[in-house]
């Protein structure tokens, strides 16, 4: 069993598709870090100036108020995050399907047992859309503190954070940071991974790798949309990923209770549907 894993995993990480998503996930992450840090540079000349005459609050220069999860100046910081349901699928989520068309899950099942397959599939998707993202979430973050100090958030300068009373966690942001980005990097890495293996258990439905990978980012658009029109004024929380990752308040604030339960559904239906995939007939 460790072997398939092992092997599943070295499958999922050496591929072309894993390292293109890494590429453009780092990229975007390198670029919104490098950007922000001149623009903080920029407003540290400008205040140095007036430093004799007013007082300052240089508290919001600081890494944590450019990190791209908090971040809102970037127009990077914003496709990173509308495409990071894509990022999180393209490394490895259609390789069942890619593998069963050419006959390699048959060769493979006759060795070992189906169950052990898929678990080692499972896990090896998982991991791969998760480290997708992640990496470039920590990279941003480890850039912007080369460039900028890790002062201690200021309550008082909560209109330059943009992280208020409302908003998921702000409480921890202010009191410790350091967990607060600890917090946001695990919640993005366990979507990104769930989200993967919820596509990888939808290769029984979905026959073409192209439409396994577009249709489910399609439906977030579509709730994303629906969200953001129809149920403008019922609905008060974030209902998607391209919002409730963000520590910023986007058009609604993020709710802790309706991301549990919107990652529960995807375990749920990962889980499910790939129990139910390991007993289809694969021939």
């Amino acid at each position: 069993m460790g072997s398939l894993v092992r092997c599943e995993i070295r499958k999922a990480f050496c591929n072309r598709w894993f390292f293109i998503a890494l590429a453009a996930g780092c990229m975007l992450a390198a670029i919104s870090a490098i950007s922000n840090a001149l623009v903080d540079y920029e407003a540290n000349l400008v205040g140095i100036e007036y430093l004799d005459s007013k007082w300052l609050d240089f508290s919001s220069s600081s890494c944590f108020k450019y990190w791209i999860v908090i971040d809102f100046i970037q127009p990077t910081t914003g496709l990173f995050f509308l495409l990071l349901p894509l990022l999180a699928v393209l490394p490895y989520a259609w390789s069942y399907l890619e593998e069963r068309k050419s006959g390699y899950v048959g060769s493979v099942v006759v060795h070992t047992a189906r169950i052990k397959y898929f678990f080692a599939k499972y896990i090896a998707v998982f991991l791969s859309g998760a480290l997708a993202v992640a990496i470039p979430i920590v990279l941003n973050f480890l850039i912007c503190a080369c460039f900028m100090p890790a002062r201690m958030p200021d309550v008082f300068a909560v209109i330059y954070f943009g992280i208020f009373e409302e908003n998921l966690w702000s409480e921890v942001f202010y009191t410790n940071p350091f967990l607060y980005v600890a917090l946001f990097t695990l919640l993005n890495f366990a979507f990104s991974g769930l989200w993967a293996v919820t596509v990888f258990a939808l290769s029984g439905l979905l026959r073409n790798r192209v439409a396994l990978t577009i249709l489910p980012y399609l439906a977030w658009v579509f709730v994303d949309f629906v969200s953001d029109t129809v149920l403008q004024d019922v609905v008060d929380v974030e209902l998607t990923p391209f919002g409730f990752l963000r520590g910023i308040g986007a058009d609604h604030p993020a709710d802790g209770g309706v991301i549990a339960v919107i990652l529960a559904i995807m375990l749920i239906v990962s889980v499910i549907g790939t129990y139910v995939n390991s007993r289809r007939d694969i021939l």
